[in-house]
């Protein structure tokens, strides 16, 4: 069953749209990102801008799995931006840095996860994907869980909200198992994690939990280096920072047979279609494991 909750988090609130599967202890939660509503646009681009849809999608191609569609804070111009997450960011959402501390995207997620009906299962596993833009929030994300492996209980949090909410942090992040970025870009530096202290904590996270991995999945319109050169730069530097400290991490090319000199035009379509070839475990290249 779907259903949208309007949820309260200690930053603020977001639209949460659930297919919620309680007999099912996996658990996917969904950051969208920016939106394009030009004339002429196919209904399939239309379907897979709709949390809802994207939704019913992960949790059908998923086997079952509980899902969580997170919509941004706002939207400017159709433009995401997840201000209850981040620390800082423009007008048109895109992110002023990753800090470490105080902690606030996690205690965003968690807030947000329980407001809509989520509970910790014993096993029960936590996936995060991001399309787009919303590959913002798993950077902050990930920010904040470098830091608690390399300080703990020590980090603060935003607003801890009740007494148990670093022990409630703790579960979600133990949960955490595949963090997945499904094309992500940014008309800006920032896409990706570059820092190598960053990496070098969420290599003893890795350590201590074995089914944590990050995996990358990239279309021509964010592969193609001529327009953003730094997503490439970035993109890279992260693989190569995770593989030097032994986070797990894939990077598969999708429709990697299409000519990247196409118009600009149809490489954002194939943008959005990445949900597609992503959605149902395909790949029109061979996934490149790097550690």
């Amino acid at each position: 069953m779907s259903n949208l909750r309007v949820v309260k988090g200690p930053h603020g609130v977001n639209k949460v749209h659930c297919v919620d599967r309680p007999d099912c202890k996996k658990t996917i939660v969904y950051f969208g990102g920016d939106q394009i509503h030009q004339h002429g646009v196919d209904g399939v681009i239309i379907d897979l801008q709709s949390p809802t849809k994207v939704a019913k999608l992960l949790c059908s191609s998923s086997g079952g799995a509980a899902v969580y569609s997170i919509e941004p804070s706002r939207r400017e111009a159709g433009s995401a931006c997840y201000d209850n997450f981040l620390h800082g960011c423009t007008l048109s959402g895109e992110p002023l840095g990753y800090k470490a501390g105080p902690l606030k995207a996690l205690p965003q997620l968690l807030a947000l996860l329980i407001g809509a009906g989520w509970e910790h299962r014993a096993g029960g596993g936590v996936d995060l994907i991001a399309f787009s833009k919303g590959g913002v929030v798993l950077n902050q994300i990930l920010t904040e869980l470098a830091e608690l492996a390399s300080h703990g209980s020590s980090t603060p949090l935003d607003e801890p909200g009740t007494s148990n909410a670093a022990e409630n942090v703790h579960q979600l992040t133990s949960a955490l198992q595949t963090v997945q970025y499904l094309d992500v870009g940014l008309n800006c530096r920032g896409a990706f994690l570059t820092d190598p202290q960053v990496f070098v904590a969420l290599g003893t996270f890795a350590a201590r939990h074995p089914r944590f991995r990050l995996e990358l999945y990239t279309t021509p319109w964010t592969r193609e280096g001529s327009r953003r050169p730094w997503l490439v730069r970035e993109r890279e530097a992260m693989l190569r920072l995770a593989t030097q400290r032994g986070v797990p991490c894939l990077h598969s090319p999708l429709f990697a047979d299409v000519v990247a000199k196409q118009s600009p035009r149809d490489l954002l379509m194939l943008h959005f279609k990445a949900h597609l070839v992503f959605l149902a475990n395909e790949s029109a290249a061979d996934p490149v494991i790097l550690a």
